[in-house]
């Protein structure tokens, strides 16, 4: 989902990874188009350890993920950003802060609104400025009410430029909110029928 709003907007995703094997099969399905990137299946935390070469040494703009976070879920009473559990957003940081990226997207739970004012000090400790955004999934055109957390940051250049982006990102966001009409009929009526195997 991520890749496809960026590919929409007119990015070229470089590399993309998951660690269950049906996730990259229906990723490379869905990304037919997009022939450079890399699709690798594995654990995160050994693909993107510093200097190990697996993914591809390319300058990119933007990095984007939506690392499980079991540590922010609402189920969780003691939601922190230093939970072991968390271990995926770590890694998102720390992959970040070894990159060319500019920006960051990462989406998750709502629950991880909690831990707010650590995470944006995370980010600002590795030159990030970030936000935090709820949506609400239908207000997109989604025939679902979904409500997910978007963790927006930037490359801090200049605070002039910094607020900007910000102020941007906020028009914008609010400009392609539509109401909630779509129905799961109108969204999938006209895909063929399926039988379930098991």
């Amino acid at each position: 989902g991520l890749s496809t709003g960026f590919v929409s907007a007119g990015l070229q995703p470089v590399w993309a990874l998951d660690i269950d094997p049906a996730s990259t099969i229906t990723y490379k399905h869905n990304h037919k188009g997009t022939q450079k990137v890399k699709v690798y299946c594995g654990d995160a935390g050994e693909i993107l350890k510093p200097n190990n070469n697996k993914l591809p040494q390319i300058n990119i703009d933007v990095l984007c993920g939506g690392p499980p976070c079991q540590g922010f879920s609402n189920a969780n009473r003691q939601r922190l950003s230093d939970d072991p559990r968390n271990n995926l957003y770590k890694i998102f940081l720390d992959t970040l802060q070894s990159t060319s990226a500019k920006y960051a997207v990462l989406e998750n739970v709502p629950g991880m609104k909690k831990a707010a004012p650590s995470i944006i000090n995370e980010f600002n400790e590795i030159g990030f400025k970030a936000q935090l955004y709820e949506v609400e999934a239908c207000d997109y055109g989604l025939p679902q009410r979904r409500k997910r957390l978007f963790v927006i940051a930037k490359k801090i250049t200049n605070k002039i430029e910094d607020v900007a982006f910000f102020v941007k990102f906020k028009e914008v966001l609010n400009t392609l909110k539509i109401a909630c009409t779509s129905s799961i009929s109108e969204a999938i009526s006209d895909l063929p029928e399926i039988n379930a195997k098991n």
